[in-house]
């Protein structure tokens, strides 16, 4: 999921990823599809880090971890290991 974000961030070219991010968030709301909607949200706050700073980021991985709690029903512990 999202290889051309992930690309981006590794080249220096963050607004492009960014930019690919936020179509994907769009497509996942018209489609209802969330199934790697947390997923989105942790690229986006990797790619923010460098750009945006730490709040930035870290909203958008905190998201991640509630999507994927609400909407899925996982534990945080099952998505880094912990």
């Amino acid at each position: 999921m999202c290889p051309l974000p992930k690309s981006c961030g590794k080249v220096g070219q963050l607004d492009e990823g960014l930019r690919a991010l936020e179509e994907a968030l769009v497509w996942v709301q018209h489609n209802e599809e969330h199934l790697h909607e947390a997923e989105v949200y942790w690229f986006k706050g990797e790619l923010l880090l460098p750009r945006s700073g730490v709040n930035e980021a870290a909203r958008s991985l905190v998201r991640g971890v509630h999507v994927r709690r609400v909407k899925f029903h996982f534990p945080f512990q099952g998505i880094c290991g912990m």
